[in-house]
């Protein structure tokens, strides 16, 4: 007489959904797919299965399975046009090792907002009004975002033609925010700036064109910004742009900050604007995918594959996503 034991896999470990977003009522925003993915562990076994099961709140669950090495972590992508806007998801996943299975994970959430800020931002400035001469150069202006009638604007990411730039968030749902600039140079230069919603979804650019006028007096020898202190101007021997080092008076200076439309060596490109929305990332991991029957990813191919996933992380959670 023979017998054999075996205690089920553990229940699955960091589950999360790509794009990035927070397991509870996570808000994602515009993308291809939506990723579910956990890692699963057996102390017997290697060979495993991961589990998956999603459905929308007031619908039957879709159930993927996904073979798995213990250890690793295993995902399903779900494309978004299989999931309606608006309506709230649940997911979960367990492990098996083709006797037993773990517990089911607990169950996240999510719901997903493929609608983008319909208009672009408006931009005010007392200093430096739209158009016309404004403020002298180097002088301190206030710059004041409004969302453009759209009432889920929660941040705005902005950037001007000599590096400036940065987000902010809004005063509330649909706000304003306001932020300050001192322009470097005179004459007509731009402004640029983008509105975001909550899943992180953002608006067509809005280009803001303002005159800094000349300064009253001269700058002293090598002062290139008004401060009265030395500057540099240098290249990056490695990337050959162009690099402005800000003095700080005392004969040091401040690290490079890259000179508007300064190609690198050897390219030709220049920037359209600099803005570039912050959270962008783009990640690899050896992991076990399935994509659910009918998909373009084939119909139940599943396997351990090496693969790239790139996924919006803003800063802000507060529901973003993509």
């Amino acid at each position: 007489m023979s017998t054999q034991s075996n205690t089920p896999p553990d229940t699955p470990s960091n589950h999360s959904t790509d794009p990035s977003v927070p397991c509870a009522d996570g808000v994602i925003g515009t993308t291809d797919y939506v990723t579910l993915r956990a890692e699963v562990n057996d102390a017997e076994d290697n060979n495993l299965t991961a589990e998956f099961r999603y459905a929308p709140e007031d619908g039957p669950a879709v159930t993927a399975e996904v073979k798995a090495s213990s250890g690793s972590v295993a995902s399903v992508y779900v494309p978004s046009d299989n999931l309606r806007e608006g309506v709230t998801y649940w997911w979960e996943v367990r492990a098996g090792d083709g006797t037993a299975h773990s517990p089911w994970t607990d169950r996240c959430t999510f719901s997903l907002d493929k609608e983008r800020p319909s208009s672009p931002p408006g931009v005010t400035s007392e200093e430096f009004p739209e158009e016309e001469d404004g403020n002298p150069v180097r002088t301190e202006g206030k710059f004041t975002f409004t969302a453009g009638g759209v009432d889920d604007v929660v941040r705005y990411v902005w950037g001007t033609e000599d590096g400036a730039g940065g987000s902010i968030d809004a005063d509330g749902p649909g706000g304003s925010a306001t932020v300050t600039h001192r322009p470097l140079r005179s004459g007509p230069q731009y402004l640029y700036v983008r509105s975001l919603d909550a899943a992180g979804n953002q608006s067509d650019l809005r280009r803001y064109l303002f005159h800094p006028t000349r300064p009253p007096h001269r700058d002293r020898s090598g002062d290139l910004d008004g401060d009265s202190a030395v500057d540099l101007w240098l290249v990056d021997p490695d990337t050959g742009a162009l690099l402005f080092h800000r003095g700080r008076g005392d004969g040091t200076f401040e690290p490079g900050r890259r000179a508007a439309g300064s190609a690198t060596s050897g390219s030709s490109e220049r920037r359209s604007s600099p803005i570039a929305v912050p959270g962008t990332r783009t990640t690899t991991r050896t992991s076990s995918s399935c994509a659910p029957a009918g998909t373009t990813r084939g119909s139940r191919n599943c396997g351990s594959t090496r693969a790239t996933a790139t996924a919006a992380l803003p800063p802000r959670t507060a529901g973003a996503g993509n």
